[in-house]
């Protein structure tokens, strides 16, 4: 009797270290599968946060463009400033003074 008693205490066990021993190597094995998605999932996170900001400095560009635009097409000063700055007119009778810099080389 104490036979049998001892031999299922030792099975038992035996069974215990194996369920251990299984759930180790399924634990093993998930992380060897799913490391690579893990690490493919935070790539785009990265890449998502590089795109939304982005798109907020294209928002914001756009914004700043359209405020541009309406300044141009309701502000008569706007447009003046615009011909003189980026096309150098200048209004008749006006004598305009380029003064270059010296350039140290």
């Amino acid at each position: 009797m104490a036979f049998r008693e001892n031999k299922k205490k030792r099975n038992n066990a035996f069974l215990t270290y194996m369920c251990y021993a299984l759930l180790l190597l399924m634990l093993i094995v998930s992380t060897v599968l799913l490391l690579p998605a893990y690490r493919e999932y935070k790539a785009q996170q990265k890449e998502l946060a590089k795109v939304q900001a982005e798109l907020a400095k294209n928002r914001e560009e756009r914004a700043q463009k359209l405020k541009e635009y309406n300044d141009l097409e309701r502000n008569p000063k706007a447009v003046e400033k615009v011909a003189r700055e980026k096309f150098r007119m200048v209004k008749e009778g006006e004598t305009v003074l380029i003064l270059k810099d010296n350039e140290k080389k």
